[in-house]
């Protein structure tokens, strides 16, 4: 059911066992979903929240004004409608808490440019580098290397 690349809803019991209130958590089950993208070093997936909030697009707009460069924002569409995955809000996971896929017509979601997923893969890991320094995006920054902590631990 796991494919990378692909995206998903997370089960409730996630933001239950991780109860971060800064975590972009379901909203009724089923928003925000989330773009997988798996970490080699450890095996966990990593899923990115997908969002198609006018604020959001509008932040992207600003922050690549004039031809600058955005790492924690990567814009995307899925069936035609615009939308950013909010790289610096990403948070690991196992692959038990993923509900279901996200699906149009029928068809579970996968991005499947290999471009685009190349450039998703190096915002990823510059993004992921920085916060293993400490880097803090917002005031509001979720406690990811925790929650990667115990999710290796239970894993054993």
């Amino acid at each position: 059911m796991c494919f990378e690349n692909g995206v998903y809803f997370l089960r409730d019991q996630f933001f239950l066992d991780f109860p971060d209130p800064y975590l972009k958590g379901n909203h009724s089950g089923r928003r925000p979903h989330y773009y997988a993208f798996r970490d080699n070093a450890t095996g966990l997936l990593w899923m990115i929240p997908l969002s198609k909030q006018h604020g959001k697009l509008a932040d992207y707009v600003r922050r690549t004004a004039g031809g600058r460069i955005c790492d924690v924002y990567h814009l995307t569409a899925l069936g035609g409608v615009s939308g950013v995955l909010l790289i610096a809000d990403m948070f690991p996971i196992i692959e038990d808490y993923i509900r279901e896929p996200y699906t149009m017509e029928g068809q579970p979601v996968v991005f499947k440019d290999k471009s685009d997923i190349r450039a998703i893969d190096v915002k990823v890991r510059k993004v992921m580098a920085m916060l293993r320094r400490g880097v803090k995006f917002t005031k509001t920054q979720p406690d990811v290397f925790k929650i990667e902590r115990e999710l290796l631990t239970r894993r054993g």
